[in-house]
């Protein structure tokens, strides 16, 4: 079995709410799946852990590509995890690590609601799509994730990934996707 690749073509800020990052499964040449995630943290800290800035609170996976494990997860049920747990580079100085720019025990899971990420690092999935995005996972199945930071102008440009859409018959039609 050929291993699958994820490309996520992320934005340049994690200071929105919800999914705007764009996501492709493909095999073989062939895309497996197409939607929306968010390679961010979370905005912010939630209000009933005082509000932090995600720039006073967390680190923000950076551009490149990683290898995942698809695992079980008490929380989250399957999730991605990249590069076993271990350390992966930050966008920026890591709170949670002194200030370094890494991150560690970064996964891609489901998202807490269809606005609130709830996510200190991670890449999620809006809840609504989930089970479409893992079923094509099976546990104990590894791959390559990989993150670009494709959106030069956030706004004004169209993305490779958003031009297939056009033709993708498995793209997940979600509301975000429509702004």
């Amino acid at each position: 079995m050929t291993a699958k690749k994820i490309v996520i073509e992320s934005i340049v800020d994690p200071d929105i709410l919800g999914y705007e990052d764009k996501i492709v499964i493909a095999t073989n040449g062939s895309i497996l799946y197409h939607g929306i995630c968010s390679a961010c943290p979370n905005p912010r800290k939630p209000l009933i852990k005082g509000g932090t800035p995600w720039t006073d609170a967390y680190g923000w996976i950076a551009c490149g590509t990683y290898k995942f494990t698809t695992v079980k997860n008490i929380k989250f049920g399957k999730w991605l995890i990249l590069e076993n747990g271990g350390i992966v580079q930050s966008r920026n100085p890591n709170p949670n690590h002194s200030g370094r720019h890494i991150l560690t025990q970064v996964g891609l899971h489901k998202g807490w609601s269809d606005t609130w990420r709830g996510s200190a690092g991670c890449i999620t999935i809006p809840p609504k799509t989930y089970n479409n995005f893992f079923q094509h996972f099976a546990i104990g199945e590894t791959g390559e994730l990989s993150i670009v930071n494709f959106y030069a102008a956030k706004r004004n440009c169209k993305s490779g990934i958003c031009q297939r859409a056009e033709w993708c018959p498995i793209f997940e039609k979600v509301d975000a996707w429509e702004k």
